[in-house]
């Protein structure tokens, strides 16, 4: 229980290899992993997705007026299933088409994958999360991200040249952080959103008991070519100390479940 606890101060090194080496093994079958597997992921992004509508619609006649909407996705690992919820959003009310997309990860391989397309969506996922606009089988999906910005970059200090974004958004992403570098992610969320702009967090906030059995459960875990896909270092905070990072926000809407939250604010 102890280490648990110390989990949050580790070396931010150990976090970030492990992250790298686990979703550079999983860049093909996350999405298909979670959604069979542990679908709160899935169901936590789609949350996020109907907050980036609200704030779509809040702010529909100005975004309407922009020659440009930027998203940009931090940690999008493979496959960029936030972007791909938050799709859904700006296509419901048409605002797809002007929006330039940008996706950052660390890992490399799992970013060139989502480039090229080379992940998983059944048509059952895109049936129960009403993604049918895109296509039966995700095709629209993976031709939108093929056309995508890609930086593959440390989320803590992001390119300079991303700036004055109107959605910012990063899911299940700060818990493969320690304490301090989460605070530091959180700062460049909000350096790069225009005033008034979007931040959006969904993250997991695991307690000892369900770690255990998470790691217990994925010790001999294999990826679509049975390689051992090594697990990454995590650590967890509550939402409100989550919310407590960001110093100018102002938080809209916030839910917190048994092994994730949720919420997000405009820039101020």
């Amino acid at each position: 229980m102890r280490e648990f606890e110390l989990m949050n101060y580790l070396d931010r090194r150990i976090f970030r290899e492990t992250a790298k080496e686990r979703f550079t093994k999983l860049d093909h079958d996350y999405i298909y992993k979670k959604f069979n597997e542990e679908e709160f992921p899935i169901e936590g992004n789609n949350l996020l997705s109907s907050y980036i509508f609200k704030f779509l619609e809040d702010n529909y006649e100005y975004l309407k007026r922009k020659n440009e909407i930027i998203l940009v996705d931090i940690g999008a690992a493979g496959g960029a299933l936030t972007t791909i919820f938050a799709l859904k959003a700006l296509n419901s009310l048409k605002l797809l088409e002007k929006t330039k997309i940008i996706l950052v990860d660390v890992a490399k391989q799992a970013l060139y994958s989502t480039q090229v397309g080379n992940f998983n969506l059944t048509k059952e996922f895109i049936a129960v999360y009403n993604l049918g606009d895109f296509g039966s089988n995700g095709k629209d999906i993976k031709s939108i991200l093929s056309k995508a910005k890609y930086y593959c970059s440390d989320l803590l200090k992001l390119p300079q040249d991303l700036k004055d974004v109107d959605i910012c958004i990063t899911g299940f992403t700060h818990h493969h952080l320690n304490l301090l570098d989460k605070e530091l992610a959180c700062k460049e969320m909000e350096r790069i959103t225009r005033e008034n702009g979007f931040i959006g967090i969904v993250d997991e906030s695991l307690n000892y008991k369900q770690y255990t059995k998470w790691l217990k459960q994925h010790k001999n875990e294999t990826n679509f070519r049975n390689e051992l896909v090594p697990i990454a270092q995590e650590s967890f905070i509550t939402l409100d100390e989550h919310i407590s990072l960001f110093s100018s926000i102002v938080v809209i809407n916030k839910m917190n479940s048994k092994k994730y939250y949720c919420f997000w604010g405009v820039k101020k």
